[in-house]
């Protein structure tokens, strides 16, 4: 493992939990960036692949922690089982389609340094190619592309960020079984915590997936979503988010879009390329969440909840 360069001596020790399910080829692809990080004293890769794969990789790297979940586990619980085992006095939550800016590492050290305990970073697209991949990517983490200003934001992604250990055990009961960062933030922002964002903490995502399985997840995704935010709302709250649900897919749109074109990646012309499969992963979002919010209790989406 790598030893901390960071100059200040009481630079803190850091796991990284990786929430694997792309394939042997996508988690090595994030080891092998995430190894030349400094300052990382635990690694913990937790993953649904079979054992003749995690052998294979404990083996290639083996100085990784490797946790095997269930086959088909969600990223969420995959979550869980990783920052259960991670004993840093910061821990990182990551997945297995993300490579690592060269002071990713360094940046989320000092923002801890600085005293701030929730810390995201940027999401950035990988060199892949394709106007399906580039829906996905602006669907998932579009209004995360760099560049991010430093200071408090309202929300960080759950492929990129940084907690304080102890602050993250004060709510443990809310990720014991699934970790859902919207859901963890909102209990610590209501215990007068922020989140920050360290716009030199980058990553790089190389996310891919079928259609089918995009829209498949994004509806139970929504669906969830939808579903929690009926039940922390009072019930005027409530009549209010089903009579707006109809304008959810144009107000996903308009934050992608002003992303987009606020983005030094110039990325404009990308949004209208895959304009026609965004509209579907966008409806697919909309109508989860607004079924949600009439519908029962979402039952049985777990295998769908492939992406944070």
């Amino acid at each position: 493992m790598t030893t901390s360069p960071n100059r200040n001596d009481n630079a803190p020790s850091v796991s990284v939990v990786i929430a694997s399910f792309s394939g042997e080829s996508m988690l090595s692809q994030c080891l092998d960036s995430i190894l030349t990080q400094p300052g990382i004293s635990q690694i913990i890769a937790a993953t649904s692949a079979d054992e003749k794969t995690v052998a294979r990789l404990a083996k290639q790297f083996s100085t990784v922690t490797f946790i095997r979940g269930t086959a088909g586990a969600s990223v969420f619980a995959l979550r869980t089982l990783g920052a259960k085992e991670a004993t840093g006095q910061v821990v990182v939550l990551t997945e297995d389609h993300c490579t690592f800016a060269p002071n990713w590492s360094t940046a989320i050290i000092q923002a801890w340094l600085d005293g701030h305990r929730i810390i995201g970073g940027p999401v950035d697209k990988g060199a892949s190619r394709g106007a399906y991949l580039w829906a996905l990517y602006f669907v998932e983490y579009g209004y995360y592309t760099s560049p991010q200003p430093d200071g408090a934001v309202p929300v960080v992604s759950g492929i990129n960020v940084a907690y304080d250990h102890e602050l993250l055990n004060t709510c443990r009961e809310t990720w014991a079984v699934r970790f859902r960062e919207n859901e963890v933030h909102e209990v610590l922002c209501r215990r007068g915590e922020s989140l920050y964002m360290a716009n030199d903490a980058k990553v790089q995502s190389y996310l891919g997936m079928s259609f089918g399985v995009a829209m498949k997840h994004l509806l139970g995704g929504g669906r969830h979503y939808g579903f929690y935010r009926r039940k922390q709302s009072p019930m005027v709250k409530r009549v209010a988010l089903v009579l707006a649900s109809p304008l959810v897919f144009f107000v996903l749109l308009a934050r992608i879009a002003r992303r987009a074109v606020k983005s030094d990646m110039a990325m404009a012309p990308q949004l209208i390329y895959c304009g026609p499969f965004l509209a579907c992963l966008l409806c697919a979002w909309s109508l989860g969440e607004a079924i949600g919010y009439i519908g029962p209790k979402p039952s049985k989406i777990e295998s769908a909840e492939k992406l944070s």
